[in-house]
């Protein structure tokens, strides 16, 4: 069996590597992991604006002093665990902020514990998003994946084409001599 050689084929290798990071995606949503934009300063230094970060969907358990999405009218926010109150909600607030957010909020709003956070990476996720983008997208990994493909259609050279022009010349002969065989046959 051969192997697959991307210096013969080189623009699968772009499509290779959005099959992985598509791949990786899914995995990471299957296994409970959320992307999340941060599109404000309330968490700076600790999460800068425009930094993607992946929430654990499956940990809704928090304690003081963790990173949590929760939901509060239709709204998803990543704050800090400040204080748990005596009826078990949680007291929330931006690290950037000055004062704790104003209600607190449920253990059932609470949509998981942020475990990585990728600066700046929000911006380009943003961007992806665009309809037009993903139009541009899809067509310059279209050419892309064509021009890879058509560089490496065989073409003929002039000792080739010499070649089977002569074939072809055989090929006619021959074809005529069984013709008149047969017809000589079906005349007799």
């Amino acid at each position: 069996m051969r192997s697959f050689n991307s210096r013969r084929f080189p623009a699968a290798e772009p499509v290779r590597v959005l099959a992985a990071v598509v791949i990786l995606t899914a995995m990471a949503v299957m296994a409970g992991i959320r992307p999340v934009v941060i599109v404000s300063g309330s968490m700076e230094p600790e999460i800068p604006t425009g930094s993607l970060c992946f929430v654990d969907t499956r940990d809704r358990d928090a304690a003081e002093g963790d990173i949590v999405m929760y939901e509060m009218a239709g709204v998803s926010v990543v704050h800090r665990v400040e204080d748990i109150d005596f009826d078990g909600r949680y007291v929330m607030k931006g690290d950037n902020n000055d004062t704790a957010d104003p209600a607190p909020v449920k253990k059932g709003n609470i949509k998981g514990t942020v475990i990585s956070r990728v600066p700046g990476l929000g911006y380009a996720v943003c961007i992806l998003r665009e309809p037009m983008v993903l139009a541009a997208m899809s067509a310059v990994m279209s050419i892309i994946l064509l021009l890879g493909f058509c560089r490496r259609l065989p073409v003929a050279s002039k000792s080739s084409r010499k070649l089977s022009v002569r074939i072809a010349k055989k090929s006619k002969r021959h074809y005529n001599i069984a013709v008149d065989n047969f017809m000589r046959g079906v005349r007799k």
